[in-house]
C-alpha cells in the first residue's frame, strides 16, 4: 500500500474498489483510493462486487497507479520562437480548446494532459519549429480521468 497517498486528491464521486482478490489490485488507482478512505467519510461510490471479473477476465474498471506528467501554464510556450511565428502558434493553440478551458489553462487553473501537450507540440511542428513548447511548470499526478473532460 502506498503510505504517501493523499486522499484529499481523490475527486468527488470517484469510483473506489475493494476487491483485494483482484490480480491488479496492487497497481489499481481505484483500489488504492479504497484503501485510504477516511473513517469520517460515511458514503462513497464503489464498484459493484457483482461485476468483479472472474478467472482471467480483464477488469473494465481498472485505472493504473502510474502518474502522468502534467504541464501548467501557456505564458512562456513561445519563448524560443520568433514573434511572427509565436503569434501564429498562439492563435492555433487557442483553437484546440474551448474559450473558457483555454483561459483556465493560461492562468494555471487547469493542467495540460500528455495528449494536450502532444497536440500543442504538433502545432509547433506544423509551423516548422524544432524546439519544444516551454511550459511554466510540470507536476506528476495520478490520472483521475478528470483531465478527460471536453476541451
Amino acid at each position: 500500500m502506498n503510505e504517501e497517498f493523499d486522499y484529499k486528491q481523490v475527486p468527488f464521486q470517484y469510483i473506489h474498489c475493494f476487491n483485494a482478490g483482484c490480480t491488479k489490485a496492487d497497481v489499481c488507482l481505484r483500489y488504492l483510493a479504497g484503501q485510504h478512505v477516511p473513517h469520517t467519510l460515511p458514503y462513497l461510490m464503489c464498484v459493484n462486487p457483482a461485476t468483479y471479473p472472474t478467472g482471467k477476465a480483464t477488469c473494465t474498471h481498472f485505472r493504473t497507479t502510474e502518474k502522468i506528467r502534467l504541464a501548467w501554464g501557456l505564458k512562456n510556450i513561445c519563448d524560443n520562437v520568433s514573434y511572427r511565428t509565436a503569434c501564429a502558434i498562439r492563435k492555433q493553440v487557442k483553437t484546440l480548446f474551448t474559450k473558457s478551458t483555454y483561459y483556465r489553462i493560461l492562468h494555471e487553473e487547469r493542467a495540460l494532459t500528455p495528449a494536450d501537450q502532444r497536440a500543442i507540440a504538433q502545432v509547433f511542428v506544423r509551423h516548422g519549429v524544432t524546439t519544444s513548447p516551454t511550459y511554466t511548470r510540470y507536476t506528476e499526478e495520478y490520472d483521475w480521468e478528470v483531465f478527460n473532460e471536453r476541451r
